[in-house]
């Protein structure tokens, strides 16, 4: 075989045509591999780009937004895993209250509440102090040892004393278990504001939770909304001044003096901060394990320090440590489950600083929050609007017809005030009542099948980034 292949000197003359075959051989064989190893290549890079490309059906200014899912991706075992799913996932809520959204919180608190997981209520300063004493009181009364009142604090939109007053309600809500009496711990942080909406129950949250859980068998996962940034430079070139660190709490009475933060000279060191700014909303849904390295380890707080004098610290700061952090950097999701709508073709640009007010313009975003899949909607205006109904009865169906029997001993002008809420806590533990709040009938439960496929893409892309 040798000589067949390699012929001596004398031999070429004769043996030339067998080393041409050969060589053609050997050429055409690796012709072969490469084509095939293109074609494996191309098929698996296809299958990725299918989540990464899919078609956009939101202007928002979000670079993963809920719609960058091709909605044509479907998982015919979703159900069933999500059927044999048995993770006990507990969820803390924190709600930021202020004067403006004041109005809104009974509501929201009532079709929030639950009594296997635990709440974190603040109400900034300038809220009505008749308002709030007569909320916190009926809370006392009623017997609800799962919400607890964070102290008050003066708070400034944009200033690190929004980070501040999250830093401290995940150090408080880390001092107690979820839930009324089958009490364990807490397994994610939710922020929410005043002006936010539920679009799905905190059953139906907590099981998207624990279809996440199952599948990546790893309790630290963060889910954060993230931006494309431009303009970082801008905000670490001046040093800003949040008032609400010099002004005295109990006192602070006019809202227009801490409205935005006060610039007072330029940043004698915007050009050498040694990390990379990050962009993300505010509003967050971090594991247990994130909040307990937040508020407990030295690196957050080195880096909180850098971020006292800078513009819109809160959209920076959570994000930017996690990035940072070699350990805690591949745990971010880049969807948090909110629909947040800051541009419409039919709407004109009010405001780079607040988002659209979804109520009022039902008509415009309703398919939109219909298809979403998100658990919550922002922003809201009007107290008990016709949104927030449509949404209870055609999204959530905390509207059917089983729950109006249940509460037909409560009047209708009564039908979002603490009341309820207590009648509602009645029936969440009598175990035989319980599942009418945590089990979507058939015709409502879309929008919590379309919550799973998107934490079930969101996961794969995650992974397919990280491999």
């Amino acid at each position: 075989m040798s000589h067949y292949l390699f012929p001596s000197r004398g031999d070429m003359p004769n043996s030339r045509p067998n080393v041409v075959m050969f060589r053609r051989i050997i050429f055409t064989s690796l012709a072969f591999t490469f084509l095939t190893v293109l074609c494996f290549i191309t098929l698996t890079v296809n299958g990725t780009l299918n989540i990464w490309f899919s078609r956009s059906g939101s202007t928002s200014e979000s670079l993963f937004s809920l719609s960058s899912f091709d909605s044509d991706i479907h998982f015919e075992n979703l159900r069933l895993r999500r059927s044999t799913s048995k993770l006990d996932v507990r969820i803390a809520y924190f709600i930021q209250v202020s004067t403006s959204n004041l109005h809104l919180f009974p509501r929201l608190l009532c079709n929030l509440y639950d009594t296997e997981h635990v709440y974190a209520v603040h109400f900034d300063c300038p809220c009505n102090q008749s308002a709030v004493d007569s909320i916190v009181k009926a809370i006392e009364l009623g017997n609800f040892p799962n919400i607890h009142i964070i102290p008050h604090e003066t708070l400034t939109y944009s200033g690190i004393s929004l980070v501040l007053n999250t830093l401290s309600a995940m150090t408080v809500l880390l001092k107690y278990p979820a839930g009324t009496s089958n009490q364990k711990e807490w397994d994610f942080f939710i922020n929410l504001s005043g002006s936010d909406y539920p679009l799905l129950t905190p059953c139906d949250q907590a099981k998207v939770l624990g279809e996440a859980l199952s599948m990546i068998h790893n309790s630290t996962i963060n889910f954060l909304q993230m931006f494309e940034h431009h303009d970082s430079d801008y905000r670490r070139s001046l040093l800003y001044l949040d008032p609400a660190l010099t002004m005295n709490s109990l006192v602070s009475e006019n809202c227009k003096e801490r409205e935005a933060l006060k610039p007072v000279q330029v940043h004698p060191f915007q050009h050498n901060f040694n990390f990379t700014l990050y962009k993300a909303e505010a509003w967050m849904i971090l594991s247990r394990e994130t909040v307990k390295y937040l508020t407990c380890e030295s690196f957050p707080r080195w880096m909180l320090a850098s971020f006292v004098n800078t513009v819109s610290s809160p959209e920076h700061y959570f994000v930017t440590v996690l990035k940072s952090s070699s350990i805690w950097k591949n745990t971010i999701y880049p969807f948090a489950f909110r629909y947040v709508r800051w541009i419409h073709p039919k709407l004109p640009r009010v405001s780079t600083q607040h988002p659209f007010e979804l109520d009022l313009h039902e008509d415009l975003f309703w398919d939109d929050i219909y298809e979403s899949g998100c658990w919550f909607a922002r922003k809201f205006s009007q107290q008990d609007s016709l949104l927030q109904s449509r949404i209870d009865s055609e999204i959530a169906g905390l509207n059917s017809t089983l729950l109006k029997d249940l509460f037909q001993s409560v009047t209708l002008e009564k039908s979002f005030s603490i009341e309820l809420l207590s009648k509602k806590k009645q029936f969440l533990e009598d175990r035989s009542l319980r599942k009418y709040f945590c089990s979507s009938p058939t015709s409502l439960s879309y929008h919590l099948n379309r919550s799973l496929e998107t934490m079930r893409a969101l996961i794969t892309r995650h992974f397919s980034v990280i491999i």
